[in-house]
């Protein structure tokens, strides 16, 4: 159980990150392009200060978002781990990949709920865009680890050599 709620907030907590950084980045183009936060009556302001109202509002609309839609994600996942646990299993199918989205289309949907079927469509597109995301770098990240691994010897490893007590390294290592 305790692990489960690590995996939730783990992947709330990523998902909050990466929709942060690019609620930041909206804002920071909404502010370049002088796009105005509120219906105007004419008068534009040429000042850039006030424009800079809309790095703090995209950046923590994009944390909400996020957080909600990575807890929804992680908790689908859980909830469907017998029946993506074999479809996953499959290393070398594109059919692995399937479960991952269709979690992320289910937790754009939930999200949506509250706001009527109008937007579903566009809240299982995030969801399934987070998701696909995600899985991206999380291979790149798990590439990216092996290959540290297999480069740098371990600290035993280093230490044996030291001695004359080398060893190949294994698969476990």
């Amino acid at each position: 159980m305790a692990g489960n709620r690590r995996q939730v907030f783990g992947t709330a907590v990523r998902w909050t990150i990466g929709w942060t950084t690019l609620g930041f980045l909206l804002g920071v183009l909404l502010m370049l392009s002088k796009a105005p936060p509120i219906a105007e009556s004419g008068r534009k302001p040429s000042d850039m200060a006030f424009y800079s109202f809309w790095v703090p509002v995209t950046s923590i609309a994009g944390a909400v978002v996020g957080f909600c839609l990575g807890t929804a994600f992680a908790v689908l996942m859980i909830v469907g781990e017998r029946w993506r646990a074999p479809i996953e299993a499959r290393t070398e199918s594109p059919m692995r990949h399937v479960p991952r989205l269709v979690c992320g289309a289910a937790a754009g949907c939930v999200l949506a709920l509250p706001f009527g079927p109008g937007g579903m469509f566009s809240f299982a597109i995030l969801g399934v865009a987070s998701a696909a995301s995600e899985a991206v770098a999380s291979a790149w990240w798990a590439k990216r680890t092996l290959r540290s691994s297999r480069a740098r010897p371990s600290q035993t490893q280093a230490s044996r050599r030291t001695r004359g007590i080398w060893t190949p390294p294994s698969s476990k290592d």
